[in-house]
């Protein structure tokens, strides 16, 4: 009786330890996953897109070292690592979409009842002449969105129509110009696109308008 006793005490006292090893296991892979670097390929195609850009106020003072799902702006699938949204919206362009009325008055107006915190941020913006196309790396990129920034009245990037997995779209107030690529139509998996707030030129005349609304 006594070594059946024993021997149960013993098989209980293993299956403890088994049971502590695993979920010490489970810990130290769960803080691996969510520790571990973004898909090298993609990291380097961030860079050069970021290389692209003229960061006076150096908003992306983040986008440096190995973890780019890190970093401001990106976010990334949990499960595969890969680069699924890029938000470089300014916080200008976020407080002037938090307005109520925002869509009903002009620049100015919509300028007046911001807080001064909004105010403040009016030039805190990137710049760019010629957007590298490294974006199309991001092969599971599903969400981006450069609303705010300016790109010098520069055409949307022909790119950004090869883009099929965007799901949404927003180069609102960006400073873009010229004629809006008929490939962006290419876009069939989009739910949300705007790109108000540009000046562009119509498809048939050379007439420019502004505040756009597809």
């Amino acid at each position: 009786m006594g070594v059946r006793y024993h021997t149960i005490i013993g098989a209980c006292a293993f299956l403890l330890v088994v049971a502590e090893l695993a979920h010490l296991c489970s810990c130290a892979n769960s803080s691996l996953h969510l520790h571990s670097p973004c898909v090298e390929r993609e990291r380097q195609a961030l860079v050069k897109f970021k290389e692209s850009l003229i960061d006076p106020s150096n908003l992306l003072f983040s986008w440096q070292g190995v973890h780019c799902c890190q970093w401001k702006g990106i976010g990334c699938d949990n499960v595969t690592g890969h680069v699924v949204k890029l938000d470089l919206t300014t916080s200008f362009e976020r407080c002037q979409r938090s307005q109520p009325f925002g869509d009903q008055y002009n620049f100015w107006d919509t300028y007046e009842i911001m807080d001064d915190a909004c105010k403040h941020s009016y030039y805190d913006s990137v710049e760019a002449l010629n957007v590298n196309p490294s974006l199309l790396e991001l092969e599971y990129l599903t969400h981006l969105d450069l609303g705010g920034n300016f790109f010098r009245h520069n055409p949307i990037p022909m790119f950004i129509g090869s883009m099929q997995q965007l799901r949404y779209l927003s180069l609102s107030n960006a400073g873009f110009g010229g004629r809006i690529p008929k490939n962006l139509g290419n876009l069939t998996n989009l739910h949300f696109l705007d790109l108000s707030g540009n000046e562009f030129c119509h498809l048939w005349t050379s007439i420019c308008f502004l505040n756009c609304h597809y």
